[in-house]
């Protein structure tokens, strides 16, 4: 990476400026660990290659580079989604891990809503927010079910044949 950013400093128009673009964003990406380890490396490569995108829009590398950035917005997703697994199976050790199950999901949905886990995301949810209101005191008790109600209508809305329908 460093050598390729040197190319890029000392001849702004060099004869492989392109490549050298779509150098940084590939070694990044493959730098990118895998879902459960820091993430640095894959938000420096989307970084790259949407650099990379705007510059040279018209590059033959366009479907490739797409085909990459999907797979590394997939493993974030997943991350994500390990994440909200980790809080809810927390339960209330330590505090109230199932209200960071519903933030951390929720946050989850609204940054990657096309994710292929976002119908175990919503799940999660949904079982987070059922647990914190078995678990409240009297006073809350009853606004926090309703609000497990309408998660639930949510949820079968949007997932009306959900392997988890039961």
């Amino acid at each position: 990476i460093h050598y390729y950013t040197q190319y890029i400093k000392t001849y702004p128009r060099g004869k492989y400026l392109e490549e050298s673009y779509y150098m940084i964003g590939y070694c990044y990406y493959r730098m990118s660990p895998e879902a459960k380890m820091e993430q640095s490396s894959t938000y420096k490569a989307l970084e790259a290659f949407a650099l990379y995108l705007d510059l040279y829009p018209n590059s033959d590398k366009v479907q490739e580079i797409s085909l990459i950035s999907n797979e590394l917005y997939d493993k974030l997703a997943y991350k994500e989604y390990l994440n909200v697994k980790l809080y809810y199976n927390l339960g209330d050790y330590m505090g109230n891990n199932y209200r960071a199950a519903v933030i951390t999901g929720e946050n989850a949905l609204e940054s990657y809503p096309h994710s292929k886990y976002k119908e175990d995301i919503s799940f999660i949810i949904l079982k987070s927010k059922f647990k914190e209101a078995q678990m409240s005191v009297t006073q809350k008790m009853l606004d926090r079910f309703v609000g497990v109600i309408d998660e639930y209508y949510n949820f079968i809305t949007e997932y009306p044949n959900s392997k988890h329908r039961k």
